[in-house]
């Protein structure tokens, strides 16, 4: 025990010193595995390197990434915006209402929370400046609708939460349906509250708006888009390789039918795509390396034992979640934190009775959350780079509601598991 506590010591030590946290993730692992299983460790490496490489799920995630940059090159980001702003921007607040859901239906085209930020906000933060809606609203409702991705199926973060678990794509993508929809209305509910409380903040448009044959009109092709690969595979037809696959190779043609791919366009997505993959890669296999070491040491038994023996193995099981999340937050990076906690949690509460699929979707809650919440705040940090002049002042003001409605989420999923759940059920 004292070795697997010296080993998440060095992690958070490495991770504060300046080390990017995946790295951070790979050392500790490969460092503790060679101090206990000297001998297998070039075997260990080679199988958790060969069978992460080998693993169609990062094609998956590779190619979802591709699609996500693609759309955007497309401007399908630009299509949703427009096509939701006008039929809603004549309410109040309703500019802010179609840049959570026009986030939260290109989130459902890559997966990837940060692509979603940079990809919504180019329209719809100018859109709203412009028509004197005030910042904070603005920001908060583009980074917390953007953080959807996570939970949203293609997300890239469940894919990699399958890929180290073990655990059915399909299941955790059924499963994250309900949670993602509940995501989506409860920001919607808190833009409604704020524009309620304020109505300065976000104020109507005049105008009428238009109709609904307009809307349906401008919204066919981002739905086809949508609709296809995600059918195919939440119905089982298509794995997630062959509709990542299809959902890249038809944003590439709309891309080029709309004149706005050239040569030069195509290699910077391919090339944006394979640096993302690159990272979601070692992150899987720091985790996958940290799993094995931790389990070397015998403390996710321990812990799954006396889960099992204490009087109440949830409040058991709920005590070393709190302990391991108060502890991990200090990697101030929401994916490496999920990550990293998974080779203690997944053992602790499978042993008070949780379900993989729970547990995953869980872990994409929490991913979304501190997105928006942790101290790096991956998703806030896209949207300054995107735009220097936004004021970090206005935009941590603008988070903390729509944090709130996240965080909510998650109480539900805790006390209600069948919410994830009872769609997989029904597959079953």
């Amino acid at each position: 025990m004292s070795l697997a506590l010296s080993g998440w010591l060095t992690l958070l030590l490495l991770s504060r010193c300046g080390v990017p946290v995946a790295m951070a993730m790979v050392m500790t692992g490969v460092a503790g595995l060679a101090l206990i299983t000297p001998g297998a460790l070039p075997e260990q490496i080679g199988l958790v390197l060969m069978g992460t490489s080998l693993n169609p799920l990062i094609a998956a995630i590779a190619l979802f990434s591709l699609m996500g940059h693609l759309c955007q090159r497309a401007g399908l980001a630009d299509d949703l915006y427009a096509a939701i702003a006008g039929r809603l921007g004549h309410r109040p607040g309703g500019l802010a209402l179609a840049g959570v859901l026009a986030s939260g239906a290109f989130g459902g085209l890559c997966g990837s929370s940060m692509t979603t930020a940079l990809a919504t906000s180019a329209t719809a933060y100018p859109r709203m400046q412009a028509e004197g809606y005030r910042e904070s609203l603005a920001t908060g409702a583009l980074a917390s609708g953007s953080a959807i991705a996570s939970l949203w199926p293609p997300s890239s973060t469940l894919l990699l939460y399958a890929l180290v678990t073990g655990t059915s794509p399909y299941a955790l993508f059924t499963a994250a349906l309900v949670p993602g929809l509940l995501a989506l209305a409860g920001l919607c509910v808190t833009v409604v509250i704020l524009v309620w409380r304020d109505p300065s903040a976000g104020p109507a448009l005049p105008g009428l708006p238009a109709t609904l044959a307009q809307t349906m009109r401008s919204l066919l092709t981002p739905l086809v888009l949508l609709v296809l690969p995600m059918g195919g595979l939440l119905s089982r037809t298509f794995s997630p390789v062959e509709a990542a696959a299809l959902g890249a190779a038809a944003a590439l043609l709309l891309a080029s039918w709309r004149r706005r791919m050239t040569p030069r366009g195509l290699m910077e997505c391919l090339l944006e795509s394979v640096q993302t993959t690159a990272v979601l890669f070692t992150f899987a296999v720091g985790s996958l390396w940290l799993m094995a070491f931790l389990a070397a040491t015998g403390l996710p038994d321990w812990l799954a034992d006396t889960v099992s023996a204490a009087a109440s193995p949830t409040a058991a099981a709920l005590l070393v979640a709190l302990l391991t999340a108060f502890a991990l937050c200090w990697l101030r990076h929401p994916l490496a934190e999920a990550l990293a906690g998974l080779g203690l949690l997944v053992p602790a509460m499978t042993a008070a009775g949780a379900h993989p699929v729970w547990l995953g979707v869980l872990f994409a809650t929490w991913v979304a959350l501190g997105s928006v919440l942790s101290p790096g705040r991956p998703v806030p940090a896209v949207l300054q780079r995107r735009w220097p002049g936004m004021s970090q002042v206005a935009l941590q003001q603008g988070l903390r509601p729509f944090a709130l409605s996240l965080a909510l989420l998650g109480f539900w999923l805790l006390a209600c598991p069948w919410l994830a759940l009872y769609l997989p059920a029904l597959r079953a």
